[in-house]
């Protein structure tokens, strides 16, 4: 009988990207693929969402 297991991942919060250019890419993922806006502390990081999915994008000034 096979053996069943609960998921290990139960969640993502949210992806992260190294990005050049946090506000190039805020417009890029805004105005090409239909993300919203959550958040930006420009020039250092932003947070874009569709749906479920996050995706956080970090510039070279970012701490992380």
């Amino acid at each position: 009988m096979p053996q069943t297991t609960a998921p290990f991942i139960k969640g993502v919060h949210g992806i992260r990207y190294q990005v050049k250019d946090v506000a190039r890419s805020v417009a890029f993922y805004t105005q090409h693929l239909g993300f919203k806006l959550e958040h930006q502390h420009l020039p250092a990081f932003a947070n874009v969402s569709l749906g479920d999915t996050a995706i956080l994008l970090s510039g070279p000034g970012a701490s992380g």
